[in-house]
């Protein structure tokens, strides 16, 4: 499948179209975390992460586990920038009262006003972004992302399949689930 640049008129390959879209989400990041000023500002997109699973889950008990099984991340990982973010001021560990053995994670207040500036920030940008863009094909670019966010973290999952074929690799496997695997 090949697509035009819009300037130079270059066919591109969807490997290329895809390169450029991971140029735009580091764009968009160094947009939104680079501005403003505050303790949110100049931090790694898996910092950015965190602060964000734990901002759209404040009122919930939002684990380190959660958040390593949500984004598919080592929990020694994410208690890696959990304990960064706790330094900068802007995440804390609570003891979680119905089970004193795990700790959930809040946002400090400056941590939330400072997620609501960036949400606000993001809102605006995306708005400006898409204004000139019909609805239609807003939908059918999410729907398009959405599909390939999926097939990544698919591919990103250990291969927890009855065969030989990943073993070398560590479990790895390339091939989505339910699909057959000839490697």
């Amino acid at each position: 499948m090949k697509t035009e640049h819009a300037e130079e008129g270059v066919p591109l390959k969807i490997g290329d179209c895809f390169m450029e879209l991971v140029t735009v989400s580091r764009l968009v990041h160094d947009l939104i975390v680079g501005r403003g000023g505050g303790n949110l500002d100049r931090i790694t997109v898996a910092q950015e992460r965190v602060v964000r699973f734990v901002f759209e889950n404040k009122g919930k008990k939002i684990s380190v586990k959660t958040i390593a099984e949500l984004t598919g991340v080592t929990p020694g990982a994410v208690s890696q920038t959990v304990d960064f973010l706790v330094r900068k001021g802007i995440v804390e560990r609570h003891v979680n009262p119905d089970d004193r053995r795990s700790l959930f994670l809040c946002l400090t207040e400056m941590g939330i006003r400072e997620a609501e500036e960036k949400k606000a920030l993001f809102s605006r940008l995306c708005g400006e972004t898409f204004s000139d863009i019909g609805e239609k094909e807003q939908d059918e670019f999410a729907r398009m992302l959405r599909l390939v966010y999926q097939r990544f973290r698919e591919f990103s999952q250990p291969c927890v399949r009855e065969h030989d074929c990943c073993a070398a690799d560590g479990g790895a496997c390339a091939v989505p689930t339910g699909q057959r695997c000839d490697f």
